[in-house]
């Protein structure tokens, strides 16, 4: 409905003194907006040709009593929510993260469940005389009893700068005022620091790309590099947002995002550094973002504000829309420059912010033409050490890819004890297309599902693609693998709303030999940020029934350092000898400090993929 239906003779008198002759005369008909949505970031009129049209409302305003801490463990004592607003209206309270926290919708307290994010949105509505306000969300850390509080992240398997092989890059993306990043670093074998860097000022809205020689830069003269370093973020870091870690790999020009550290992982949410331009599409990686409808409340539109990633200067404002509950809209590169009405010119990266975030989620995608690998470029880490992942009663996910369409075939892995309901819906209509649900997966299990199989149980007339959600009981992980039989590739796609993250002691669809050997070898890398020099014992199970096989023991790795296994050594040292066994579960088995790294090497074309992501449940 137009807002001009609505006008009363007195109304529209102001209007009408202006030489408006009939309301109709001022609305544009549904399909017309629908065809051509207008975009605008300024005016130039004189202020004479405006009407205010809700003349005398108020802006209302909430201020949170005693706000959140940092952090929480969960055997501290519940906390209350005291919000009021400035009109005295009341405000409403909505729980996000069912799993990770309770809050109660009438008296506003939260109970602390489990280590997560815990995230809750407040609003207030509005009336006649005032505008509402909200939903904003509002969220804290969830620790487990005991833990000590997160910070900055460390990384593991970074690559130095190589004539053939991979070599590592780094991205920083600022979600708030500019900043500085200061790392180090550190011989993965040894665990010693070799260069301390710290960037130039971050303007806000920025995310500039370092190669490691940058880095390296600041090292001694004459300093030795290593074949292989780790690096952490240091305290002295001012900048809020996010670090990425992208592998490129000259010979064969592939690109993927091997963002895996030990605390932090999650995705940007509203924020996207470094979607590619056109100009870098044109070389082979075009970036497409993926939006995802999941408010509840269709025909929504959504802003895109696009930002140059190395200075943070405002590039203008996108459009999208409609779309429609539950489902999805693509837009590429050259859409987005061609709605803004810039060109890329020499730009390579630009930073994307969702000023409409809370309608959904978005999934950055980047395919590469070289080699025939979509590669999911969402995972990042906080350069906090603060996860915002947790997981909900309903997870809503990304893309998944049907085999009707011949290119690419998503397999589903489930982790844990419990059953699981998977809805499809078609991404342009947004229509409930029907639900599969899982046979019961016993404790400490991963089972793996392809699509077909769900789209044939279902009974649906097959779509190129779909938008899903999960629900069910399961206390576990998702991880979404893309399998392309076009060229024989595997990678990870695993974003969903609000719950990306990695269990630095667990690792699931880790490749057995089997595997291995038709070109997906598996590798561990295992790190050790304890203080102290340490054997890691790692428990390698049966994924499909939860046996344990047998134990793999690390040599010594020194603090700080890491070790890097292939899976086939660990089935000749714990005497495995796989049959009819292509996954297994890892699990780290002693206590200290560290995280598992999962990587597979797609050597039919030469692209190596992080599968340690996974989405909670």
């Amino acid at each position: 409905m137009s807002y001009f239906e609505t006008l009363t003779d007195a109304a529209f008198a102001v209007f009408k003194a202006k030489g408006i002759a009939s309301p109709s005369d001022l609305i544009i008909p549904r399909a017309e907006r629908d065809a051509a949505p207008l975009c605008v970031s300024g005016f130039n009129a004189p202020a004479s040709d405006f009407v205010a049209v809700t003349p005398g409302a108020a802006t209302q305003v909430i201020t949170v009593k005693a706000p959140f801490k940092a952090a929480y463990h969960v055997n501290d004592p519940p906390y209350r929510i005291e919000a009021t607003s400035n009109s005295g209206f009341p405000v409403s309270i909505y729980p996000l993260t069912f799993k990770t926290c309770s809050v109660g919708l009438a008296d506003g307290v939260v109970t602390w469940r489990r280590p997560g994010y815990c995230a809750f949105t407040l609003a207030v509505a509005g009336d006649a005389d005032h505008f509402a306000y909200g939903p904003i969300e509002y969220g804290t850390t969830v620790l487990a009893s005991g833990a000590p509080d997160p910070a900055p992240p460390r990384l593991g398997g970074v690559y130095p700068p190589s004539a053939s092989g991979p070599q590592s890059y780094l991205r920083f993306v600022n979600a708030g005022a500019a900043g500085t990043v200061t790392v180090t670093l550190t011989d993965a074998a040894t665990g010693q620091p070799v260069v301390t860097w710290t960037s130039p000022s971050i303007p806000a809205f920025a995310a500039p790309q370092y190669s490691i020689s940058t880095l390296e830069s600041a090292a001694p003269a004459g300093f030795a590099r290593p074949a292989m370093y780790g690096l952490k973020v240091e305290p002295t870091t001012t900048l809020t947002g996010f670090l990425q870690h992208v592998l490129y790999h000259p010979r064969d020009g592939t690109l993927t995002n091997v963002s895996t550290c030990d605390s932090g992982v999650t995705t940007g949410g509203r924020y996207i550094g470094n979607m590619h331009s056109s100009s870098l599409g044109s070389f082979g990686y075009p970036s497409s973002l993926v939006l995802h409808n999941v408010s509840g409340i269709g025909g929504l539109y959504e802003f895109l504000e696009t930002y140059d990633a190395g200075t943070g200067a405002s590039l203008g404002d996108y459009y999208q829309g409609p779309i429609q509950m539950n489902g999805s809209a693509s837009i590429s590169a050259t859409q987005l420059e061609a709605g803004a009405r810039f060109a890329a010119g020499g730009r390579l990266h630009y930073a994307v912010y969702l000023s409409s975030y809370y309608y959904g989620f978005p999934q950055h995608l980047v395919t590469n033409q070289k080699s025939g690998t979509i590669v999911d470029m969402s995972a990042v880490c906080a350069l906090d050490g603060k996860s915002k992942s947790a997981a909900a009663n309903t997870l809503y996910a990304g893309a998944l890819y049907s085999g009707s369409q011949g290119a690419s075939l998503s397999f589903l892995r489930f982790y844990n004890a419990g059953t699981v309901a998977v809805t499809l819906y078609d991404p342009g209509t947004g229509q409930n297309l029907g639900t599969w649900t899982s046979p019961s997966i016993s404790p400490n299990v991963e089972q793996q599902y392809d699509l077909g199989s769900i789209e044939n149980a279902i009974g649906l007339v097959k779509r190129p693609s779909y938008e899903f959600s999960i629900a069910g009981s399961i206390d576990g992980y998702f991880q979404h693998v893309l399998f392309r039989p076009v060229n024989g590739t595997l990678t990870n796609l695993s974003t969903c709303q609000n719950a990306v993250a990695a269990d630095p002691r667990t690792l699931i669809g880790v490749h057995s030999s089997l595997l291995g050997a038709a070109d997906f070898p598996s590798t561990i890398i295992v790190n050790n940020t304890d203080g102290v020099a340490a054997k890691i014992t790692l428990g390698i199970y049966d994924a499909r029934d939860g046996v344990k096989l047998g134990s793999y023991v690390t040599d010594t790795i020194a603090a700080g350092g890491q070790a890097r296994i292939e899976v086939s050594s660990m089935e000749a040292a714990a005497h495995i000898t796989p049959n009819a066994q292509y996954h297994y579960v890892i699990k780290a088995e002693i206590a200290g400090a560290g995280f598992l790294q999962h990587l597979v090497n797609n050597q039919k074309v030469g692209i190596v993929t992080d599968m340690t992501t996974v989405c909670l449940l």
